[in-house]
């Protein structure tokens, strides 16, 4: 399972998708799956909110863009 745990600014390749609602972007440490189906694990700072377009990196270097959903 990969896990996502640093807020990157910036990258120059977007390896998955992570598509979240607002309850579960506010949320420090969750369990979801990228569009393609693969589970990540989330371990962000306590207090950290995920917005639309934040890019989160792995802990084996790829690169998870966060995307709003309804």
């Amino acid at each position: 399972m990969l896990t996502l745990n640093t807020k990157v600014e910036h990258a120059t390749k977007i390896d998955g998708e992570l598509h979240l609602p607002y309850d579960q972007r506010e949320k420090s440490r969750l369990r979801a799956s990228l569009t393609t189906g693969e589970e990540v694990a989330v371990f962000t700072v306590r207090g950290t909110v995920l917005r639309h377009g934040d890019l989160l990196q792995g802990d084996d270097g790829r690169i998870v863009k966060v995307t709003a959903a309804p």
